[in-house]
């Protein structure tokens, strides 16, 4: 008999779990269903209160749609017009450099051909008229020294020993 006991006395605390288990599941239950229904009650608050707010920024992404493709198209042209520019430009610069070269190549050509024609007219004057005028000039003073000797009755002095002398002192 104990072995029945002990048998009916897990039979009970069995079915009592049991039943512990479906009074708890259906709180569960209760729980559950009355969350559902809050969070359906909030959603349906907050698709209320967005629904004007989503209205309105579709409203302004649509309306800003329009301008910014047209920004986006000003942008792609200035863009392109900035590049076409810089390719100008930096021919103009090129050219420049090429022609500033060329003419600096050219000064240059120009100031040694007239330092050229500065020392050809230098070395001419000195040979052609500077040459004769003092050949002319030492002919006009060696015949005043003439005229000087023949006319100053002085009489002649010894000729001067001062080439032996500096010979002398020359070592």
């Amino acid at each position: 008999m104990a072995h029945d006991t002990v048998m009916e006395v897990f039979v009970i605390l069995a079915a009592l779990a049991f039943l512990a288990q479906a009074v708890l599941m259906y709180f569960i239950y209760a729980g559950l269903k009355s969350l559902y229904s809050e969070i359906t009650r909030i959603h349906g608050d907050v698709k209320q209160s967005l629904e004007p707010l989503v209205d309105s920024i579709t409203r302004v992404v649509n309306e800003a749609r329009g301008p910014l493709q047209s920004f986006t198209a000003d942008l792609r042209e200035v863009s392109r017009l900035l590049r076409s520019s810089t390719a100008r430009l930096d021919d103009l610069v090129a050219d420049l450099a090429d022609k500033s070269r060329a003419q600096m190549a050219r000064a240059d050509q120009l100031f040694s051909a007239l330092a050229n024609r500065v020392e050809d007219t230098a070395d001419l004057l000195q040979n052609k008229i500077l040459a004769p005028v003092l050949e002319v000039a030492a002919l006009f003073k060696g015949i005043r020294s003439g005229f000087e000797f023949f006319f100053s009755r002085r009489p002649r002095a010894a000729p001067r020993r001062e080439a032996t002398h500096d010979q002398e002192l020359f070592i």
